[in-house]
């Protein structure tokens, strides 16, 4: 009878120890998870060579923060911008976040959502793109930060590197100027900045690609079905490329090429360069601005103090040619 009771004591005990054992490390765990600071980084794209590089940068960044944060990823394939605005609501809808990296397919549909993140002390960077002022002074919406390229000087480095490579052409000269979707402020900004430098020595023959290697192919055969010209600067690489494709179909022979140049300095874009059928790229420094974009939203939602004004911050642009290739 006393073994039993022993034993029963005994067992008792151990169940005893196991609960509270337990109980600790779910406390624990619970805590920890609740201690975490949640941020959210929206991205456009999940194919596009430059949002890759900028995700690497992200994820980089995320893993040198530590277990304080809790870094979640989301992309959306869709460029009209309803894909990311039920994403970032959702992400509200689930529950605490403490601060946004955005990075925005369209430069006005996110305003709404955007608001809704200020009334309820959520912090938000901007990366690559800001939102459209006017449209987010109708809505109340406000950011803390923008990091991003200087993409119009990156247009104006784009037509200096074209109007040098054609300084010793003959006669009167025209480029094709291949733009991104005008949602997006750095397609206008690139443009803008190109037509400024180029349009003083050049004639710019301005199309909308959307962003896309498919269009850009397309409106280049078309181009050259009707009258050549002696340069072609796109707004990023896959138009360029797409460019680069329409020319080897038209079996137009090298030393009659274009100067093609695009932007962004891709992986692609280099190899092309490199094999003489791009002239040079404008590089930016995307996976620091994923990066540079996570650690700043990591600082304010820490407690950093931020100025009452928008912080901007630009990432340097460089031209990247056959001499200077990595």
């Amino acid at each position: 009878m006393i073994v039993r009771k022993k034993q029963s004591l005994f067992w008792s005990t151990i169940a005893a120890i196991v609960a509270l054992t337990l109980l600790v490390t779910l406390s624990k765990l619970f805590l920890n998870d609740q201690g975490k600071k949640q941020i959210y980084v929206f991205l456009p794209s999940i194919e596009n060579p430059f949002w890759l590089d900028v995700r690497d940068g992200v994820a980089r960044e995320a893993a040198q923060l530590g277990d304080a944060f809790d870094v979640k990823i989301v992309t959306t394939a869709s460029t009209d911008g309803s894909d990311q605005i039920d994403q970032m609501s959702t992400a509200i809808a689930r529950g605490r976040v403490d601060g946004i990296v955005l990075a925005p397919t369209n430069d006005r549909a996110p305003a709404p959502v955007v608001a809704r993140l200020n009334k309820r002390g959520i912090k938000v960077v901007l990366i690559d793109t800001d939102l459209n002022a006017d449209t987010a002074k109708q809505v109340g919406a406000t950011w803390d930060a923008f990091i991003g390229s200087d993409n119009r000087l990156g247009g104006e480095m784009a037509a200096r590197v074209i109007l040098d490579a054609l300084k010793d052409a003959k006669g009167s000269k025209s480029v094709l100027l291949l733009k991104g979707n005008y949602v997006h402020q750095s397609a206008v900004d690139r443009a803008e900045g190109f037509v400024r430098a180029a349009s003083p020595e050049m004639r710019v023959i301005e199309r909308s690609a959307e962003w896309s290697r498919q269009t850009a192919n397309e409106l280049t055969a078309s181009q050259f079905s009707r009258e050549p010209v002696n340069a072609i600067f796109a707004s990023n690489d896959d138009m360029a490329l797409g460019a680069v494709s329409a020319l080897k179909k038209l079996n137009i022979p090298p030393e009659k090429w274009p100067v093609v140049v695009g932007f962004d300095a891709t992986k692609d874009a280099q190899t092309a360069i490199r094999e003489g059928a791009m002239h040079g790229s404008i590089r930016q420094q995307s996976s620091k601005m994923g990066a540079s974009g996570l650690r700043k939203a990591a600082d304010l939602v820490q407690g950093a103090a931020s100025s009452s004004s928008t912080e901007k911050t630009l990432v340097p642009v460089d031209v990247v040619t056959k001499l200077n290739l990595p």
